[in-house]
């Protein structure tokens, strides 16, 4: 009896239950450390911050000098444009985690704009246009379904109830809004919507009502005046 209980000290001297519990302590702030290690000061994961690398998006520069540049840093993708005469930069940055149709891309350039375009879903998409200079304001705009970039105009559909086209006038800010007449019972009257091209001062569309229950309907074109 008298030697089991000696067993017993001495296995209490050589492994305290204290050391065992540091051990466990020890290996918990050592799995903190390695979490902690995989987010950066934003919260962003590691993942997320590699797939900035996987975002194939080229910077674009112009014979004349005037460029776009895609900064990639801790998971977000700043966009810089400018020239030799000023360089701006995109209040709102983009996350690399999402779809390359996601990121703003160039669609379009004349010697004062830069038209970028992206996606942001099914169906969802927008426009930003640049202006070439350090003053004039960024113009951003949802559902953009013609240009006209010698007026400086552009035709979106509405994107609160979708029951009207604007043209609108991205330099002046003028106006002309267009009610849509023709039959649509999809959930999206974009999709009414065939054909849309803006022609001097006016605007041709080309309209499939689409009646419910129905595959096809009717197509119905027509020209609108509108102001430059």
């Amino acid at each position: 009896m008298k030697i089991q209980l000696f067993i017993i000290g001495l296995i209490a001297v050589l492994c305290p239950p204290a050391k065992g519990q540091k051990i466990q302590n020890e290996q918990s702030d050592s799995i903190e450390r390695i979490e902690s290690a995989k987010t950066d000061h934003t919260g962003n994961t590691a993942l997320e911050i590699a797939n900035c690398d996987q975002i194939e998006i080229e910077d674009y520069i112009s014979p004349t000098g005037d460029f776009v540049k895609y900064h990639k840093n801790n998971g977000r993708i700043k966009i810089e444009w400018g020239n030799k005469q000023f360089t701006r930069t995109l209040k709102n940055d983009f996350n690399c985690s999402q779809p390359l149709t996601g990121i703003p891309s160039v669609r379009w350039t004349t010697s004062s704009y830069i038209g970028l375009g992206y996606s942001c879903g099914s169906p969802c998409w927008g426009l930003i246009i640049l202006p070439m200079n350090q003053t004039d304001s960024i113009f951003e705009r949802m559902y953009d379904l013609a240009i006209d970039t010698k007026n400086n105009q552009v035709v979106c559909l509405d994107n609160e109830k979708f029951k009207q086209l604007t043209v609108e006038n991205w330099k002046t800010g003028k106006k002309t809004e267009i009610k849509i007449k023709v039959s649509c019972e999809s959930a999206f009257p974009g999709y009414c919507i065939d054909s849309v091209k803006i022609q001097n001062d006016e605007l041709y569309v080309r309209w499939k009502e689409l009646p419910k229950g129905k595959e096809d309907g009717k197509v119905i074109s027509e020209f609108i005046k509108i102001d430059k």
